[in-house]
């Protein structure tokens, strides 16, 4: 945040001649604004405008309320002038007075007085360039490119970009009413999130700090200045009293989610690429705050038509109705109104829905379950938003009880697995026996298609997080962290006699290692297998040969023949195993795999627990 504070943050449309000392209307803003020199020049494409116009053009305002809503724009009034200083934001604010320039133009409209002025510092030459910017809405290519200067050579190919932009949509009779029904839209329904600076500090250190990141205005960045603006407060100790509190429980807060073993248990992030975190708390609250006002539009639609603010314009909406309804009872009471109880109130919300994940990952029933639930979605190939798998599961949650909550998602768990099947609707993993299982899935085999492997990857999954979870002697939990930044693989527990290594060179290494290991071991083997290893020359293509030696080897460390598929390629016969851990060994003998995972383990690789069992061969009661 900015070293000051904010004075405001709010959503405002464009008036005429709005000034820094206007009270009459804070929903708008307008006048006279001053780009400072240490800004860099205009430099918009085409691209970019015109995927300005299309957004603004796409948009559809269902009511007076609706609205477009533009990235920030930070200013600070500047003192004893009538104007405001843009912090950050000028090339969006150029875009727009360009846009509305060449409208006017086409709908030759231009005696009406410009919504606002640009002055720029560095080049006070163009302000005179904006304020020329007219066409004959008959020529093509509307004004002449001036390449006499890169920001006026920005500026009137924007100017062009907009006018052919309007030819491409309309024929020439309909470009003027298109023009002035799309002027009454940007007046009526574009706005910016108005973000009002300390006019005590540095316009240039504020900027220095929003362009090195220090300041990223992200959804979270502008609900933290949305609940802390200063003129919320009537007292000054009162506000540094409530910023210095909010501050203190959201740096705990970010810094929590930051926790790797906690952030990847609720998410899908195995690249830990979102950086503020807290967002995530607000998304799932939005949601909430949604459904509990029973909004007309769902928070899908709210999130695409402002993908980049939409959390902060639910915020900014329930604030103030939270702020309307103390107020009026306040004067009910004729008490006096203090905006601190409804920060207080707020604040308690976000608590409440934090506080849920933190019960959520210290439970150890909830912990694995609620980690299985949102890391087998991933598993799935249709894309998958975790923050609707946490309003979902927050909503049961928040309206049953505690049981209810675990009975209702061990059900949704079963469901996912097995698709409702053989009268399980009403059961839950503790109604699973081996005869549901062995029914259910005995027809299941790898055989490399995508259904088949998400599916046996989910039940492994399920079979290694109920195993940590159910074994009491055991205070760990199942480490999501570990397996979500893994690639795992479906590992052949036995070798399969089909599975012959082709190449020659493959034969051979297959054989020297079998061999090198067997004689490092106390191994009982048939005298004539021993023989066979040592003397076998033989490794070209379709060597009956070595075929029959594979298989015979295959067949002593698998405990007899695997030729029914349920045995080679079913569920009995595989495990996770990581990619890199997989790839290294690939047709050794079990004892040869059982040595290379034991040296494997507590070191730079993560075993699953059941992975483990099978191949030290432990016995699970």
């Amino acid at each position: 945040m900015f070293e000051g504070y904010i004075d405001k943050v709010q959503v405002v449309r464009l008036m005429e001649d709005y000034v820094p000392k206007d009270e009459k209307n804070e929903k708008a803003v307008g006048g006279k604004f001053f780009i400072p020199k240490y800004q860099r020049g205009y430099r918009w494409t085409s691209l970019q405008v015109e995927q300005l116009l299309d957004d603004i053009n796409e948009f559809k305002a269902e009511d007076e309320d609706e609205f477009y809503c533009l990235q920030p724009l930070v200013v600070t009034a500047e003192k004893n002038e009538d104007r405001w200083v843009v912090v950050d934001g000028q090339q969006r604010l150029t875009t727009i007075f360009i846009i509305i320039k060449c409208l006017r133009s086409i709908a030759d409209s231009q005696k009406k007085k410009p919504i606002y002025s640009i002055d720029y510092e560095s080049k006070p030459e163009l302000k005179e360039c904006l304020s020329k910017l007219k066409h004959d809405p008959d020529e093509e290519d509307g004004i002449e490119l001036d390449k006499s200067d890169i920001d006026k050579y920005h500026i009137t190919n924007a100017y062009n970009t907009v006018a052919k932009w309007v030819k491409s949509k309309v024929s020439g009779a309909e470009e003027g009413d298109f023009a002035s029904d799309l002027m009454t839209k940007i007046r009526n329904s574009v706005c910016f999130i108005w973000y009002e600076a300390d006019n005590g500090q540095d316009p240039e250190t504020t900027f220095t700090q929003i362009n090195m990141g220090k300041i990223p205005l992200t959804n979270a960045e502008l609900i933290k200045a949305l609940l802390l603006k200063k003129d919320n407060f009537d007292r000054d100790e009162e506000f540094r009293g409530d910023q210095a509190r909010i501050s203190m429980d959201w740096d705990i807060k970010e810094n929590n989610l930051h926790k790797r073993d906690f952030w990847l248990f609720l998410t899908n992030d195995k690249a830990e690429e979102r950086d503020v975190r807290i967002e995530m708390v607000f998304d799932v609250m939005a949601r909430d705050i949604i459904k509990t006002n029973g909004s007309e539009e769902s928070f899908e639609v709210l999130c695409e038509k402002n993908p980049n603010t939409y959390l902060f314009l639910i915020f900014t909406e329930e604030i103030n109705k939270m702020i309307a309804a103390e107020k009026k009872r306040s004067e009910a009471l004729n008490e006096p109104y203090r905006y601190g109880t409804v920060l207080n109130e707020f604040w308690m919300r976000v608590n409440s829905f934090y506080q849920m994940f933190q019960d959520w990952y210290e439970e150890k029933e909830w912990y694995h379950l609620v980690g299985y639930w949102i890391a087998a979605h991933e598993l799935e190939s249709k894309k998958i938003n975790v923050n609707e798998l946490l309003y979902a599961l927050s909503d049961v949650y928040q309206t049953k009880t505690k049981t209810e909550f675990t009975v209702r998602l061990k059900k949704q768990i079963l469901k996912n697995l097995l698709g409702g099947k053989n009268g399980l609707d009403d059961a839950t993993l503790e109604d699973l026996t081996y005869g549901t299982l062995k029914e259910e899935f005995s027809g299941l085999y790898y055989t490399g298609s995508t259904a088949d492997v998400t599916k046996i990857k989910k039940i492994l999954l399920l079979f290694n997080v109920i195993t940590m979870q159910t074994n009491m002697e055991m205070d760990s939990k199942f480490p999501f962290h570990y397996y979500k930044t893994t690639v795992w693989n479906l590992e052949h527990i036995h070798a399969a006699t089909t599975n012959v290594p082709l190449r020659e060179v493959d034969k051979r290494s297959w054989r020297d290692a079998v061999y090198e290991f067997l004689g490092t071991v106390d191994y009982p083997l048939p005298d004539d297998l021993k023989k066979r290893l040592a003397e076998i020359n033989d490794f070209k293509d379709n060597s009956e040969e070595f075929i029959q030696l594979y298989a015979d080897v295959s067949k002593t460390f698998s405990g007899g023949e695997l030729e029914e598929d349920v045995m080679r390629n079913g569920l009995p016969n595989l495990t996770l195993l990581d990619e890199n851990t997989n790839k290294s060994y690939k047709n050794d003998i079990f004892p040869m795999k059982r040595n290379y995972i034991m040296d494997k383990m507590g070191k730079e690789v993560f075993i699953p627990i059941c992975t483990k069992n099978v191949f030290l061969k432990y016995l699970l009661m």
